[in-house]
């Protein structure tokens, strides 16, 4: 694919499924939240998978250069499948970079990381282009992510590819709990190049974008489940032991309906509403329209629920479901007003379910006060981390 016409970006980000504003994964929504802070659009660019027909389009200013997806597969399925469309992306990409490199004066290449191919992508074009500077940001792991590999046997493989990449980057962007899982591993020899980062999620918002009067208590999830990592039975539980009592409804948004027990299903009868998975765009009105935001913590300590930020943004109380003593969003929510932690224990649920149910009836509808929630968590706001990733650039 050839880039015709000459650009001048300084920094290029390099960042599968970034669609703008309805980017559905959420390292490109990060991207997104970032850009869309910058001043001088035309010294980013951004190379992503795309299925727009146009190999190059403008969104909010930025330019997108799109790497056109495996014609053959558009919706792949199968492991095989996927494999063949990210290697695609990744020949195609590198070409395509390389390309731009040949033409412009661009200084920093930003790989997202995930899905992996994209550091990958990062590292070739580093390894050719020496005085390039390559920034890795993680917001995932790779070898570490206990959700996505097999615990032993693919650790050491993914550790040192990862290793790979690390040792030729120039900086390393991590989330705060990233950093603090690198600074203590077999990663630690890296650290001179670490930089905390937090997630670009967080955005504390005004009364007039936060507060829908609702006479309902509305009870509202958002997000996918998985009896793997993000298990709703224990949750479910206890709300099924409550459902009698109190005029409130659950509604989940983007659920796999295999996570839900169809014992859940017949017992709320009225009380449970499940949704598809809705556009990006739509989840700033469902929160909204919410009373009071439920969270369910991965049952890992590396991996944060992004959602999480969301939530605090809009100041409404907030439960938070957790299986891990050192919970990673009870962490995030200590300086949280209006929230209530619930450690899985099926030894004591009428006593959880009893302190659900109180929480419920004596929070819904509040809000936590703006200027305290901005105090507590400005570290951790989108311009905050916007200005930090400048300092760097």
């Amino acid at each position: 694919m050839v880039i015709n016409n000459k650009i001048s970006n300084k920094t290029l980000f390099v960042c599968y499924g970034y669609e703008g504003k309805e980017s559905k994964n959420a390292n490109a929504i990060c991207l997104y939240n970032l850009l869309c802070k910058v001043s001088k659009k035309d010294n980013y660019c951004v190379v992503t998978s795309g299925t727009n027909k146009k190999n190059k389009i403008f969104l909010d200013g930025i330019l997108i250069v799109n790497v056109q997806e495996l014609n053959n597969v558009p919706f792949p399925k199968s492991k095989k499948e996927i494999k063949n469309k990210l290697k695609y992306f990744k020949k195609n990409a590198i070409n395509i970079i390389q390309e731009m490199l040949e033409k412009d004066k661009i200084v920093n290449i930003i790989s997202i990381s995930f899905p992996y191919v994209n550091l990958e992508i990062g590292l070739a074009i580093k390894s050719n282009n020496p005085n390039l500077r390559l920034l890795v940001y993680e917001l995932d792991p790779y070898a570490y992510n206990e959700l996505l590999r097999w615990p032993k046997l693919l650790f050491l493989y993914r550790w040192y590819k990862e290793k790979t990449i690390f040792k030729f980057s120039d900086k390393i962007f991590l989330t705060k709990e990233l950093n603090i899982l690198y600074r203590n591993n077999i990663y630690k020899r890296f650290e001179h190049k670490f930089v905390e980062f937090g997630i670009p999620m967080l955005d504390v918002l005004p009364n007039e974008l936060v507060d829908k009067s609702n006479k309902e208590c509305r009870i509202v999830y958002t997000g996918a489940l998985s009896k793997k990592f993000r298990d709703p039975s224990f949750m479910l539980k206890l709300f099924s032991i409550i459902k009698d009592q109190g005029k409130w409804t659950l509604h989940i948004y983007g659920a796999d309906r295999n996570s839900i027990d169809d014992i859940y299903i017949d017992k709320f009868k009225d009380k449970l509403f499940l949704y598809d998975k809705v556009p990006r765009s739509e989840v700033p009105n469902i929160l909204k329209e919410a009373s009071i935001l439920l969270n369910i913590s991965n049952n890992n300590t590396s991996q944060l629920p992004s959602k999480l930020l969301d939530y605090i943004g809009f100041r409404k109380p907030i439960i938070n479901f957790y299986t891990k003593e050192n919970d990673l969003c009870n962490n995030y929510l200590r300086k949280y007003p209006l929230k209530l932690s619930i450690k899985e224990d099926n030894s004591n649920e009428e006593v959880l379910a009893k302190n659900l149910l109180y929480f419920i009836r004596n929070s819904s509808g509040k809000l936590c006060d703006e200027n305290d929630v901005k105090k507590n968590f400005n570290e951790l706001s989108i311009n905050s981390i916007y200005t930090k990733m400048i300092n760097y650039l």
